[in-house]
């Protein structure tokens, strides 16, 4: 895939040579800090049958990261726009 570039939310072109995958998680696991860095997990539950015919949720680790104090910060503050979005009443087309 090459040397694709990300838009930072410092509008800096990032590089992304590995063409890093994208992860959807739905459950966060656990969390703490360690030595001032921040660690948690993050999970997707996946819906596995079972032998009896049901489906069972079946979370699985989707996600580990390590953040420092700066990131976290940033992280949270994007998270916090985002959530007030998602809460915004939305306009129904006429």
């Amino acid at each position: 895939m090459g040397n694709k570039l990300v838009k930072s939310h410092e509008s800096v072109l990032v590089p992304d040579p590995n063409n890093v995958q994208v992860v959807f998680a739905n459950y966060f696991a656990s969390g703490g800090t360690i030595s001032g860095v921040i660690n948690f997990t993050l999970c997707t539950t996946r819906h596995t049958p079972t032998l009896d015919g049901r489906l069972e949720a079946d979370p699985v680790v989707s996600a580990r990261l390590r953040i420092d104090l700066d990131t976290a910060i940033a992280l949270k503050n994007f998270l916090h726009t985002q959530i007030e979005m998602q809460k915004a009443p939305k306009e129904m087309p006429s």
